[in-house]
């Protein structure tokens, strides 16, 4: 005769939000990987976008896997999560450097690429480190205990929030640098609030994954005992990877929008934050200018 578990409201809860993040990241990894193969001129960011939303879906599902009682090999399932967690994270950074590398002067490019290189390989060592340091043991219930290594859990979320504020920085310097000179010459778009939209979308993101991001630091750093004081892994992290995974996700092509003005600009002196697209006759005359990458 088989015994059953009952679940208790919190586990449903943290259900629930599994269920969330897995229900964005699915739809997503079929997108990219569709206008991957439809559309190979942004083969590579959409590439980092499936790997983004694929692997944050196994990591989930491992963590589902965890929080069941199901007496599975705990150790085995929260290194495999941990590992397709830092990886999907390592290629949301790309996404985000991506982004930059679109926009800026094209004799910067190289040393930025290389800058970028560096930082995404810290990141992954910071979170292979943190593989070898977690710690996941069976409880009395038959699920899972999964409890990161304080001062790693702090060094990689503080990263995270790192980048995702450098990224907008840089983005938002390069338009608001472009605004000024359209403006200056009297050249300013009459779409111009496609800058503000861009703007206001990627400093909006950037509080958001700030404030979640500074919340989940804080809970693993309280930890106490073999408990966190917050519930980092039932409510933060799926909220966080529930907002990660949209708001980059859904990024818009700030390439296209750009290019897709009815005003350009073209400034003579090559800087850092200057506007540096692609020329006109590379891009598909198919392309609708709200393309989401």
């Amino acid at each position: 005769m088989s015994s059953e578990t009952p679940l208790t409201s919190g586990q449903v809860s943290q259900f629930v939000l599994f269920g969330n993040v897995i229900g964005v990241c699915a739809p997503l990894f079929i997108r990219s990987t569709y206008y991957a193969i439809k559309e190979p001129k942004s083969r590579f960011i959409r590439i980092l976008k499936g790997v983004m939303t694929f692997f944050m879906l196994v990591k989930t599902s491992l963590f589902i896997a965890m929080a069941a009682p199901n007496g599975a090999n705990c150790r085995a399932l929260g290194l495999s999560a941990d590992i397709f967690y830092h990886t999907s994270m390592v290629a949301g950074a790309g996404v985000l450097f991506k982004r930059i590398e679109a926009v800026i002067s094209f004799q910067y490019k190289s040393q930025i690429r290389i800058l970028h290189y560096l930082i995404m390989a810290t990141r992954f060592i910071v979170g292979m480190v943190d593989v070898g340091l977690v710690h996941v043991s069976p409880s009395t219930s038959g699920s899972c205990d999964y409890l990161d290594m304080h001062v790693i859990g702090i060094i990689y979320t503080t990263l995270d929030t790192a980048i995702d504020f450098y990224a907008t920085c840089i983005i938002c310097l390069v338009l608001t640098r472009h605004m000024r000179k359209l403006n200056k010459e009297g050249l300013i778009a009459v779409n111009a609030q496609q800058y503000f939209a861009i703007v206001i979308y990627n400093c909006t993101r950037t509080t958001l994954l700030t404030i979640v991001n500074l919340i989940a630091a804080i809970g693993i750093a309280s930890n106490l005992g073999n408990r966190y004081f917050i519930p980092l892994v039932s409510t933060l992290w799926p909220i966080t990877n529930l907002l990660f995974v949209s708001l980059i996700g859904y990024d818009t092509d700030l390439t296209e929008v750009i290019r897709n003005m009815q005003n350009r600009f073209q400034d003579k002196s090559a800087n850092l934050f200057d506007l540096a697209l692609p020329p006109l006759a590379e891009s598909s005359p198919n392309r609708s200018p709200d393309t989401v990458m």
